[in-house]
């Protein structure tokens, strides 16, 4: 149950909102930004067949975002869990982090652990906006993207000879981010480099004052970009290198006695590198070919060190059970030819794309296990008048391991008006299991993990139905109206299951049948001074445990609010979120079936930034999680490192203090 004052709060700060609306405040909608996900040409928001939702530099900025984690916090439809060592892991829609395609520029994010990228990892330093589609994008991305797509967009282009950027993050909770990037024109070519550190204390809400047994374990990380793109002839490319390092330390609890003080510490290391390199050229003047190759490469280390507390040495432990090294690689070729018709309401693309997956380690039996992808797509979209685009696609692939059937998709967009705008699709996915559920085995004293390598791919299917209405107003204003509904249903969902309480004994298997379904609704208030926007969302889950039919539903609802101060060159900015209470059937410690939950929680932050020294320094001064949540009570046990109980959630009211330094007019 919340508190009183901070129900009291919320209606305040409602009240007030809304009493802001009614003044004379102005914004601008921008339905014209150019998106690239999903589409077979650059489109814009409002033209696309597929619903897409942008999050762009400046709220990022304004959220005091670091990682993937902090922005997706306030988003409607997305849950944010935490697992002690594994990190945070999504689910969109009801359907796990294990369905959702992670990309940057269209290239995967590869080092899935317990089906999962960890967000913390995901830093956001030369990130330039968020491009997300919810719902099956199997089609175009193939496995993993039965719940959706989300990519994140680099910074690709300047229009200075120089760009210098250097970013500084501090908060109260032990968190600093140091970043610095630049770019440099060479004739018609473009040089770019980004640097990053980012450094975390640790973190306990019982306050541990031998500081070791943290719930949020500290950790460093490190993270590059280095990309060139240049033109030859009519060809335009771009190679870029990313490179990331995370080292993250797991204090145990100390065991003292009274002739010696020791504590047994697990070092995780992580490494995570990508090369790719991109093409572009027109050919003709209705066609235009593309290709993306790229080698990915992902290094987890664990080592267990006993470490003498008095004299602060430390030594490998003599069990080697728990030290390992696991390491993925995938390769990827992809390419796609697209044309259009000489009246320009029919565009064909026929594309190819490879992927050669790999994992070796320890806990793969010590062999390198091979899963390799081929695929053929095709996309048609047809306008036979100013009002309707229809969409078609099929996926043809071949797995090495399984059998892939061919896999469908239906779009279209029809525009009632200049105001209203409906968006239907139907679309089938296809999600192979990875090599770490078909052959992962790890055993230590606390929990067993196993793969299967009896599992089944699953398949999906999606139906949502998405309805717009936006209404121009005076003075630069509009008001924005948008309902969206959705169907999914999973055969064969694998997950990770507990087996044995007792031993913490848990296995990859196939539930046969798991749906989700909901639908949202929100409005949007735009003014050139004036952003507001509030959203609410119902989603019911049923996992058909035990052959027992039943939907839990869930509701969340957020709001947003940007007020600028045009002639102080500054703003402040609110952002809300209710997670509401969710359930689902699980096993208990003796087998029998009982309903677990997570119990509801908000989330509230607020910022304000000032822009001084003609443009050139910005501040960014907020707090985040303003209702000071820390964990809510839990019997849904959401990971092997996890356990009933309470469930981690925030790290408290933190405020944090952001300087971004903009050098390049000064270079002009």
């Amino acid at each position: 149950m919340f508190r009183t004052k901070n129900i009291l709060l919320v209606k305040h700060l409602i009240g007030v909102l809304c009493l802001l609306i009614s003044e004379t405040m102005y914004a601008q909608i921008s339905l014209d930004s150019v998106i690239v996900t999903g589409q077979m040409k650059n489109s814009t928001i409002d033209l696309s067949v597929q619903k897409v939702k942008v999050i762009d530099r400046a709220k990022m900025d304004k959220m005091g975002a670091i990682s993937l984690r902090d922005v997706l916090t306030n988003e409607l439809n997305f849950r944010i869990t935490q697992d002690a060592v594994l990190g945070s892991r999504i689910s969109v829609q009801g359907l796990s982090g294990s369905q959702v395609k992670i990309l940057m520029d269209g290239v995967p994010i590869i080092g899935r652990l317990d089906g999962n990228i960890d967000l913390n990892q995901i830093n956001l330093n030369n990130i330039e906006r968020i491009e997300i589609i919810e719902g099956p994008m199997s089609v175009i991305y193939g496995t993993d993207a039965s719940a959706g797509v989300i990519n994140l967009i680099t910074k690709k282009n300047s229009k200075n000879v120089y760009d210098i950027n250097v970013n500084i993050y501090h908060d109260n909770k032990g968190n600093y981010n140091y970043d610095f990037g630049g770019t440099k024109k060479i004739k018609k070519s473009l040089l770019g480099i980004s640097i990053g550190r980012y450094l975390f204390d640790g973190w306990d809400p019982n306050e541990d004052p031998y500081k070791r047994k943290m719930q949020w374990k500290p950790k460093e990380q490190y993270f590059t970009n280095i990309y060139y793109n240049f033109n030859l002839g009519k060809t335009t490319h771009r190679i870029s290198a990313n490179y990331y390092r995370e080292f993250l330390l797991s204090l145990g609890s100390p065991n003292v006695t009274p002739f010696d003080a020791k504590g047994i510490d697990d070092h995780f290391i992580t490494n995570r590198s990508q090369l790719t390199w991109q093409a572009d050229r027109k050919i003709g003047k209705r066609g235009a070919f593309s290709f993306l190759n790229s080698y990915s490469f992902y290094q987890r280390k664990r080592n267990e060190y006993v470490k003498d507390l008095v004299t602060g040495n430390q030594a490998l432990s003599a069990n080697m059970e728990n030290q390992d090294t696991t390491r993925f690689a995938l390769l990827q070729l992809r390419g796609n030819y697209i044309r259009q018709n000489k009246k320009g309401n029919y565009t064909s693309q026929m594309g190819y794309d490879i992927n050669a997956d790999q994992a070796a380690g320890k806990k793969f039996g010590g062999a390198k296990n091979y899963i390799n992808d081929y695929a053929l797509f095709f996309n048609n979209e047809y306008k036979p008048s100013s009002k309707l685009n229809i969409k078609l696609g099929f996926r043809f692939a071949y797995n090495t391991r399984f059998s892939v059937p061919v896999t469908p998709m239906f779009g279209l967009r029809y525009q009632l008006n200049k105001n209203h705008v409906i968006r239907f699709s139907a679309s089938r996915g296809f999600r192979a299991p990875t090599l770490k559920e078909l052959t992962f085995m790890f055993v230590d004293a606390n929990h067993i993990v196993l793969g299967n390598d009896s599992l089944k791919a699953e398949r999906s299917g999606n139906l949502q139905i998405n309805y717009s209405y936006t209404k121009p107003l005076k003075k630069e204003r509009s008001i924005k109206v948008e309902a969206t509904a959705f169907y999914n249903r999973l055969n064969n969902m694998i997950t990770l299951l507990q087996l044995d309480a007792a031993t913490n004994l848990n296995k990859y298997v196939n539930i046969d049948k798991f749906a989700s379904k909901g639908g949202t609704l929100q409005l949007a208030y735009y003014s050139p001074v004036f952003t507001f926007k509030t959203g609410i969302s119902r989603t019911g889950l049923n996992n058909y445990f035990n052959q027992i039919d039943k939907f839990f539903y869930y509701r969340e609802i957020n709001f947003s609010a940007d007020y600028k101060f045009k002639k102080y060159n500054s703003s402040i900015s609110f952002f809300y979120k209710l997670n509401g209470k969710q359930q689902k059937y699980i096993y208990d410690e003796n087998g029998n079936i009982e309903v677990a939950y997570i119990n509801p929680w908000q989330w509230m932050d607020v910022s304000f930034n000032k822009k001084i020294a003609k443009q050139h320094i910005q501040i960014i001064a907020g707090i985040k999680n303003l209702m000071n949540v820390s964990s809510v009570n839990s019997t849904l046990k959401d990971g092997p490192h996890t356990q009933a109980g309470p469930s981690p959630i925030g790290m408290g009211r933190t405020f944090f203090l952001t300087f971004k330094y903009d050098f390049s007019k000064m270079l002009k």
